[in-house]
């Protein structure tokens, strides 16, 4: 057998190993001794959550709604108590078009366009006739008057009623988000990363991908009228995969793109690469830098690596020491793959 035919089987069978990885890497069951990858940079320059002045304080305030400043609207439901009255309780009480409500004993009672507590001591005023120190509950039970609005990868973008809705109730009511096909697989097209909710002509500090993926409370907050959602697509984003690889270029992201996926897409590994994979995340001239050693994610020692669109991961013949040496080994390669991109050669 010939040296070709040789290393082209090592390439054939490495090549496979990677893919069959990559399908497992998903599952949940993980031996227990399989550790995270640590955060060891070559070089690291970012701006973490932490920083942000006041941040925890301000997703806190979020989430306290003032109801005072809501003006009830047509189409509004109420539910209506009067306390040690059980038999005047009222479900589900309309607002009709022309602002009024039928209550119990008092009849109609104009409320349109009033906040919730002027109405409920209105209301109160009302029933002092029949009672003699009436107590009003005026609880939202469907503010049909309140809207907000929801655009980009979810199945069906539109306005939609507010009725005690958070972040990630908007997006189930919204048909959940949107999927495509992406390497003969159905995907999600959303980007999480880079959604946003505008309020008052301001984007909220809300990390989507931690209130919808990680569940996470602070994230998840409640809406308000005129609120403004917007999910971009993921399938315009991409990495950029450089050096010892079989096919360099372009490979289209996904969300939960991880190391290993992208390098199946990329027909693998040369066997001239290094162990040592560099991901470079952010502008060249202000990175953050992941050093990996994508032997211990074969082995399972460590978790695969997730990328984030635009990452650059290149893969060097050796290992790697410094942050001068690798930009002056990634310049040249993407140069030659984005003047390959512009002439159709991706």
């Amino acid at each position: 057998m010939s040296i070709n035919i040789i290393i082209k089987l090592r390439a054939y069978f490495l090549f496979f190993i990677i893919v069959l990885l990559s399908s497992c890497s998903q599952r949940k069951e993980l031996v227990n001794n399989i550790e995270e990858i640590p955060e060891q940079y070559l070089d690291e320059i970012e701006v973490s959550e932490a920083s942000i002045p006041n941040y925890q304080k301000i997703l806190q305030e979020l989430h306290h709604i003032d109801a005072g400043s809501y003006t009830i609207k047509s189409g509004d439901k109420f539910n209506i108590d009067i306390y040690d009255e059980k038999e005047l309780l009222m479900e589900g009480v309309i607002v009709k078009p022309d602002g009024t409500m039928s209550l119990k004993l008092i009849g109609e009672v104009k409320t349109g366009g009033m906040t919730i507590p002027e109405a409920t001591q209105i209301i109160e005023s009302k029933y002092i006739e029949f009672l003699k120190y009436p107590k009003i509950s005026l609880s939202p039970y469907e503010l049909l008057g309140s809207n907000f609005t929801i655009i980009g990868k979810v199945v069906h973008p539109g306005a939609y009623p507010i009725n005690r809705t958070k972040l990630a109730d908007a997006i189930a009511i919204s048909g959940g988000l949107a999927t495509g096909i992406f390497q003969n697989d159905t995907v999600e097209m959303a980007d999480l990363e880079h959604s946003f909710v505008m309020r008052n002509g301001k984007i909220l500090p809300v990390n989507f991908s931690k209130a919808i993926r990680d569940g996470m409370y602070l994230h998840n907050i409640p809406l308000m009228d005129g609120d403004y959602i917007y999910i971009p697509s993921s399938m315009n984003k991409e990495v950029i995969m450089l050096g010892e690889v079989n096919r360099p270029g372009y490979v289209g992201f996904k969300e939960a793109l991880t190391l290993l996926q992208a390098l199946s897409y990329a027909e693998g590994l040369k066997d001239t690469a290094s162990d040592q994979l560099i991901v470079v995340r952010g502008k060249i001239s202000h990175p953050r830098v992941f050093s990996i050693d994508i032997s211990k994610i074969l082995t399972g020692e460590i978790l695969d690596f997730r990328l984030q669109p635009d990452d650059i991961i290149y893969i060097p013949k050796s290992r790697l020491a410094s942050w001068n040496k690798i930009i002056s080994l990634i310049l040249p390669s993407m140069e030659s793959v984005i003047k390959a991109k512009s002439i159709g050669g991706f």
